[in-house]
């Protein structure tokens, strides 16, 4: 499922909100944890357009769970990669409907150790 709503928009779905919600729930029972938020992109389009959206989808999720969570900046770094590092493979990479292609425009929470 994509949590955004349109394809090459940053633009967060209710059905993604929801989900960021259980995420905020469980951040705020586990203060010390740290979060890494990865974006990723579909293979279509340039590798610098790829890049951009994926750290815009990484910022926009980072957005919510701070003014929406009240999660502390300082807990969440953002990285994009774009199409360099999809989240699945796509073997037709200009099929946008695809279902790896949806499959990669997301973002995806780590916790970090340090």
């Amino acid at each position: 499922m994509s949590i955004f709503t349109i394809i090459n928009k940053a633009t967060l779905t209710r059905k993604a909100k929801a989900i960021l919600d259980r995420n905020i729930e469980m951040m705020r029972r586990n203060p010390h944890y740290k979060f890494r938020v990865a974006g990723y992109t579909s293979a279509a389009g340039t590798t610098q357009y790829n890049q951009t959206l994926s750290v815009n989808r990484a910022r926009a999720v980072k957005d919510y769970l701070i003014h929406h969570g009240g999660i502390a900046p300082d807990r969440l770094t953002t990285i994009g990669f774009g199409d360099k590092r999809p989240a699945q493979f796509e073997a037709t990479p200009s099929h946008l409907r695809s279902q790896a292609a949806h499959a990669n425009m997301r973002v995806l929470f780590e916790i970090t150790v340090r």
